[in-house]
């Protein structure tokens, strides 16, 4: 597929969530965009969890990237990245066919994957497959007597915490590495997610290192150790980009060093701030890209990037309440909370500004949440 004959350059964006959904309302206007996902629909992942309470739910958290593209006047291809040149990149569509699309522009926002089904898999193309994996999931928790969650993180804590709560059948254990759950998060959070999942009847078990996945023993294993990365798109020379994690190396713009028409957002990439990977970050990242871009085209040498980042969390313990980090404060929230994010984010998806109000909150709490740690601190000038 050649660039558009019109006078528009190409941006060519890889991977249809937060980032690259965000940094499309930026561009289409002044660009030809061409949009690849392996999947046919957006997904909403933070409320994952809610899907295991009711099934419906995935209704009202996913959007069809084909009605997004032709809402916003771009070219949405379902097919795989198989490799990536400086100025074109090599696809896999779904029908097997093989296509050449030449760019003047890349944004990869390929996300990550965790080892269980928490995000739609490879597999899982259409709305359709991912409510009937939903409710496959809930009719054998129904039927199970046993489940693993491994890891203490923000997503493990989630899973089983529903679990325990919307199963009662269930004999929900729970392995963690250190001594703490959440541990990267304040103490009053740790303790609290200690204290009620024991109290859903959660079987806590701390400095557990597990190397195999003990599959006999339970009904299910949830693996949430954290992201699992897979760029096999990025050979020859973009392998130096890659970490050992597998994470590509931006700098602060989110370019690649030596291919500066290439940037990556989202959880794919590894920035010298090392944002947290949440959602609100990724659409941040793609409104920044987005606005560099046109700057690059208007040969402005100011460019955005991030200087500190958001660290808001709200961590679903049960139907009704969750645990909220808002800096190094922690408090117990209602759900309805991460439902009202959610309906946001949708609705804005379906036709408005998408994300602009999480990107303008986010914004809000980097800057109340530095001024906060400035009250600390002994007084500095104050730069403009």
């Amino acid at each position: 597929m050649s660039k558009s004959s019109t006078h528009k350059k190409t941006i060519l964006i890889v991977g249809g969530s937060f980032g690259g959904l965000t940094a499309i309302q930026y561009l289409n206007s002044d660009f030809n965009v061409i949009l690849i996902d392996r999947k046919q629909f957006f997904e909403y992942t933070p409320n994952y969890p809610f899907t295991l309470i009711d099934p419906n739910y995935i209704d009202g958290m996913t959007i069809s990237l084909e009605y997004f593209a032709k809402t916003y006047k771009c070219q949405f291809v379902e097919g795989t990245l198989i490799s990536l040149f400086k100025d074109k990149a090599l696809i896999k569509k779904s029908n097997e066919e093989m296509l050449d699309i030449l760019f003047d522009y890349c944004i990869i926002s390929t996300g990550s994957q965790y080892a269980s089904s928490i995000k739609p898999e490879n597999e899982i193309k259409t709305i359709k497959q991912r409510k009937e994996q939903i409710i496959q999931q809930i009719q054998n928790f129904q039927n199970y007597k046993k489940v693993l969650v491994i890891g203490g993180g923000p997503v493990g804590v989630e899973i089983a915490g529903v679990l325990s709560d919307q199963f009662k059948n269930l004999k929900v254990s729970l392995w963690n590495r250190s001594q703490d759950l959440l541990s990267s998060f304040p103490q009053k959070s740790r303790q609290l997610a200690d204290q009620i999942l024991k109290s859903q009847g959660v079987l806590i078990e701390y400095n557990k290192e597990v190397n195999e996945l003990p599959l006999s023993e339970f009904d299910q294993v949830f693996d949430c150790r954290g992201n699992v990365y897979a760029p096999n798109f990025m050979i020859g020379e973009f392998q130096q980009y890659v970490d050992s994690l597998g994470r590509i190396q931006v700098d602060e713009y989110y370019r690649l060093k030596y291919h500066q028409n290439i940037f990556c957002i989202g959880d794919a990439c590894l920035t010298p701030n090392n944002e947290s990977k949440m959602s609100y970050n990724a659409a941040i990242q793609g409104q920044f890209t987005g606005q560099n871009i046109i700057s690059l085209e208007k040969n402005c040498k100011s460019l955005k990037k991030l200087e500190g980042t958001a660290n808001f969390f709200l961590i679903i313990i049960n139907k009704n309440n969750a645990i909220q980090c808002f800096g190094n404060r922690v408090s117990q929230k209602s759900t309805s909370y991460k439902h009202s994010l959610k309906n946001k984010a949708i609705k804005s998806l379906q036709g408005s500004y998408f994300y602009s109000f999480v990107s303008s909150f986010s914004r809000r709490m980097i800057i109340l949440i530095s001024s906060c740690q400035k009250r600390k601190q002994p007084y500095h000038h104050k730069q403009s």
